[in-house]
């Protein structure tokens, strides 16, 4: 099974701390969310544990520490969305689709019609088939952040990290995507480790919430495990004076009086 592992990872820039001895662990098949207030370190973790950013301490994907594989090895194992991903070439959503492919091809190497038949299925899961040969350059910011999404999920990699990919999206596609991750975690037995600015609605689909204070990870709770009032409070820590209701079995974050 897939497992994601992070050992005291630590992170300075110069004088500054940027993350203090983060410790946690991820189990195949979790779709865990990273929420914690602007600046706090979320997207600097993030980097670290795809070998973007200088760090101490270990990162181990399937016993295997990220920081010794290669360029290509790492991109065969983890497929990343950033926060600020862009695409400059004129080229249609399929074959920006398809450049996940390219780190498992051979020198020279095109990518198949069977890898391209992927493309396409993911673009028709997601209710965008139409977008396919559509320059993506031309696309709105909306639709733009779909095929990005979409070119994450087309490789099935043990490890999916997703960088706020639903900041440009619309009610319905934002309930889409993490949909999506969540059917992806579990039937692939992948671990999707989500960052998002969203709260109240990610915690209706996540497995695991992983809460940042200020460089530090100050809680890492399964929401089946754990109680209502256990998660408020871990909660209050993060965002102030908030509070935990259910409904239809489904957790939602509103802003306390």
């Amino acid at each position: 099974m897939n497992c994601l592992t992070v050992e005291s990872l630590s992170c300075s820039y110069k004088n500054f701390r940027a993350l203090n001895h983060i410790n946690f662990s991820l189990q195949g098949g979790t779709f865990a969310v990273l929420l914690g207030a602007n600046g706090c370190g979320k997207s600097t973790l993030l980097r670290c544990i795809c070998g973007l950013q200088r760090f101490t301490g270990n990162c181990f994907l399937n016993g295997t520490e990220i920081k010794t594989l290669s360029i290509r090895q790492k991109a065969q194992q983890i497929s990343y969305l950033e926060q600020n991903s862009s695409v400059s070439l004129h080229l249609s959503a399929l074959e920006v689709i398809s450049m996940e492919f390219f780190p498992l091809l051979k020198p020279f190497e095109k990518v198949s019609l069977s890898q391209h038949q992927q493309a396409l299925d993911i673009l028709e899961s997601l209710g965008i088939a139409e977008l396919a040969h559509k320059d993506f350059l031309t696309l709105s910011g909306g639709q733009q952040q779909l095929v990005l999404f979409a070119r994450t999920l087309v490789r099935k990699a043990p490890l999916l990290i997703l960088d706020e990919p639903d900041s440009a999206l619309d009610f319905e596609n934002h309930h889409l995507i993490l949909n999506s991750l969540s059917h992806y975690a579990h039937k692939s037995q992948s671990i999707v480790l989500l960052c998002t600015h969203n709260p109240s609605v990610a915690m209706q689909y996540a497995d695991q919430l992983l809460l940042m204070k200020k460089g530090n990870l100050t809680h890492s709770l399964s929401l089946k495990q754990s109680s209502q009032c256990v998660l408020e409070q871990a909660l209050q820590t993060i965002f102030g004076k908030v509070e935990l209701i259910v409904h239809k079995n489904k957790y939602i974050l509103l802003q306390g009086e």
